[in-house]
């Protein structure tokens, strides 16, 4: 069969575009295979020099268990699960590592949400790696593997789970100076955050915190909750966030691209570096008010934050005005709420010198 000039172009062209058609395909499925290869399997970091990649089917290869279990919410309400998963211990095993064992965790996923699981939880609770609640597969959203941390708040239940990371030093800072978070962003500038369908106003927390500490992406930042609820958070993700000062759930810490479930409402304070925030506000839905002005004894201010002991405090209002106090007087000392606005500080049987209005912080001197 005799072929023309043209129809041998037309077929050399055909025959190039079916090659390029191959490889391309040959090329995307490959692609294809490596991002599922790595879309089914979870990192573990911390335990070995390098990282360590285990496919989904080596998890489902461990003994396989099913619990039933409670997820507590935000709002203390409870919810029941049935759940299979392998646990977390029986992967460590395999390296000659013991749950109990590590200080501390963090579970990331595939959305940037994470949160790190102290030992207290590790040493009294099972991490599952569950593939199946309730009797199904996990959805496409929460797959490869969800975190279940039996009756433990939600935030631990991380969907998506990528990666457990293995925290071996945790940072531990004695705390020096109580700073009243209400008072000390009265100087910050504050802006416009709109909080769902409010427009409240906010703090960048870099701004707060750089006014008494030197920001640094070593630092390990403690939050806790009036509702009890406790956290650590990276200084880069808590540093580059707000902390919103008006409207509900305040102080609430939130960043506009950080997952719902990493806000903090209500904080009752954080802790960076050497210095503790705390909100007065909030302490007043947590401890038993005293003394004449009913307000907060300071002891309970100083045991709460963690504040080092000291021969003398040194107490500073929002005006510059301080009074330095001895340790032996400490446990006189009330901080309440003006009538007129902001707090102070009074020691009872001491003289008027020492109330320090518009109270903005105390340190110790050593």
């Amino acid at each position: 069969m005799k072929f023309s000039n043209k129809k041998l172009c037309i077929l050399s062209l055909m025959i190039v575009l079916v090659l390029i058609f191959t490889a391309c395909s040959d090329s995307e499925s490959k692609v294809t295979s490596k991002e599922k290869e790595a879309e089914d399997s979870i990192i573990i970091s911390g335990i070995e020099d390098s990282d360590i990649q285990i496919k989904l089917d080596e998890i489902k290869d461990l003994e396989a268990i099913t619990r039933d279990v409670i997820s507590i919410d935000s709002n203390g309400d409870k919810k029941e699960y049935t759940v299979t998963g392998a646990l977390f211990d029986e992967v460590l095993k395999k390296y000659g590592k013991s749950q109990k064992d590590i200080t501390v965790i963090r579970l990331i996923a595939g959305d940037g949400y994470s949160i790190e699981v102290p030992n207290e939880v590790l040493k009294n609770r099972e991490l599952i790696l569950a593939y199946e609640i309730n009797g199904e597969p996990l959805d496409e959203k929460t797959q490869p593997l969800r975190a279940v941390v039996p009756d433990e708040r939600a935030m631990y239940w991380v969907r998506n789970l990528l990666q457990i990371e293995v925290i071996k030093n945790v940072e531990k800072t004695e705390i020096s100076k109580v700073v009243f978070l209400e008072t000390a962003v009265e100087n910050i500038e504050q802006h416009d955050y709109t909080y769902y369908e409010s427009v409240d106003k906010a703090v960048k927390v870099n701004e707060l915190i750089s006014t008494f500490e030197e920001i640094s992406d070593d630092k390990t930042v403690y939050l806790k909750a009036s509702d009890g609820l406790e956290k650590n958070e990276t200084s880069e993700i808590f540093t580059s966030g707000y902390i919103k000062v008006t409207g509900k759930e305040t102080p609430l810490f939130l960043l506009p691209d950080l997952p719902k479930g990493m806000h903090v409402k209500e904080m009752l304070l954080f802790t960076y570096g050497k210095t503790a925030f705390f909100s007065f506000e909030n302490g007043l839905k947590v401890f038993e008010l005293c003394g004449e002005k009913q307000g907060i004894s300071l002891k309970d201010i100083i045991n709460e934050t963690g504040l080092t002991q000291g021969e003398k405090y040194l107490f500073e209002a929002l005006d510059g005005y301080t009074v330095e106090i001895d340790e032996a007087d400490i446990e006189k000392g009330i901080v309440y709420k003006r009538t007129m606005g902001g707090y102070a500080v009074y020691f009872e049987g001491l003289g008027k010198n020492t109330t320090v209005k518009q109270l903005l912080s105390f340190e110790v001197i050593k």
